[in-house]
């Protein structure tokens, strides 16, 4: 399993019209009839179409517990055939499915499960006795102390204007597009929003973030706890949410992620790329194109540790590690796979239990 999945969302069910689809093709699958979520939409559906449960002979298929997770093993595109229908679980989609018909490419990636939440990273080197710190001000002291902090997204990072913020965050790759009129600027960025909690393993503490060092207690409850907090805050806002992958992991530092070197497209490749994003290249355009849902999942796993997890050079005193939580989402518009663009939000505001972390050291 690569996604927590969100107990009253799971499993998650797309089904296709047999008549409409090859179950032996390889190719990409066209859109879903539907997808269900949960095993009340799922009973539902049979119910509408008047298919039995005794037909559901699949182990994947049959109701467990509601505490007891839907986990599997990853058969392929091994699918359920019921009645007129073709059903494939969500869960593949995840894995290799992201958008596209290619498999996700993931070097060295691990997971390890922290109590009962699977976190990933790529040569996972934490586990939990790791010893993880974070910085504060002061003024937040008497709030973190009581477990109140917030939780902020890429784009908070990318766009605020602070000693924390840097306008590479969630970005994967930024060009100049070479058009008569004006140098039109686009941007790709990870296809889905993400959270993010900046730790680092320096005892010492790294005073550019605050003067207040803070160890974290008890490193899989901590998670486990934002997590939750993440999880309950969607369930409650979309209807197609279904749980998250929970990434822990160090941040790489690179010049080759700068925005003062963007690099020139021709004039063939500018009108490709527009042609493609349906803008005139004679038409001017005096403002930044920025693209969300970009062929980027085709190395979901790899663009993450691009965007989220490659800095610039100059920041590389800070020897970063990061917990990344990206909720997904899934429904029939968007192919019944789970990298849909929801970025309404900016921050969530936990309240975490107090005893998860300690203040090392204070300063007036």
């Amino acid at each position: 399993m690569l996604i927590n999945n969100s107990k009253t969302r799971d499993p998650i069910a797309v089904w296709f019209l047999l008549e409409e689809i090859n179950p032996n093709s390889e190719k990409q699958l066209p859109p879903p009839q539907d997808i269900t979520l949960g095993w009340d939409n799922f009973r539902k559906k049979l119910q509408q179409e008047d298919i039995p449960l005794a037909e559901i002979q699949d182990e994947r298929w049959i109701e467990r517990p509601p505490n007891e997770r839907h986990c599997y093993n990853d058969f392929g595109r091994e699918k359920l055939l019921v009645g007129k229908y073709m059903i494939i679980d969500g869960n593949h989609s995840l894995k290799n499915k992201l958008n596209t018909d290619k498999n996700v490419k993931a070097n060295n990636l691990t997971r390890c499960f922290l109590n009962n939440l699977c976190v990933l990273g790529k040569n996972q080197v934490f586990d939990k006795d790791s010893c993880l710190f974070f910085n504060a001000d002061p003024k937040y002291r008497e709030n973190i102390l009581n477990g109140k902090q917030p939780l902020r997204s890429t784009r908070y990072y990318r766009k605020n204007d602070n000693d924390s913020s840097d306008p590479m965050e969630g970005v994967t790759h930024k060009q100049r597009c070479h058009t008569d009129n004006i140098d039109q600027i686009y941007t790709e960025l990870l296809p889905n929003e993400a959270y993010i909690f900046s730790l680092h393993d320096n005892p010492d503490g790294v005073k550019k973030f605050g003067r207040d060092l803070f160890k974290i207690n008890n490193i899989s409850e901590w998670m486990e706890e934002i997590y939750l907090q993440v999880d309950n805050y969607w369930l409650q806002k979309k209807d197609d949410y279904v749980g998250c992958v929970v990434y822990l992991g160090k941040v790489n530092y690179s010049n080759d992620k700068k925005i003062e070197d963007l690099g020139l497209l021709t004039k063939d490749e500018t009108s490709n790329l527009c042609k493609g994003l349906g803008i005139d290249t004679n038409t001017k355009i005096n403002e930044t194109v920025t693209i969300t849902n970009y062929p980027i999942a085709q190395n979901f796993f790899n663009a993450l540790e691009l965007g989220l997890l490659t800095k610039q050079k100059h920041y590389e005193k800070e020897s970063e590690v990061r917990l990344i939580i990206i909720p997904l989402f899934s429904n029939k518009s968007n192919d019944g796979h789970l990298l849909n663009n929801h970025s309404e939000e900016n921050l969530i505001e936990m309240k975490l239990k107090r005893d998860l972390v300690c203040l090392v050291n204070e300063t007036s």
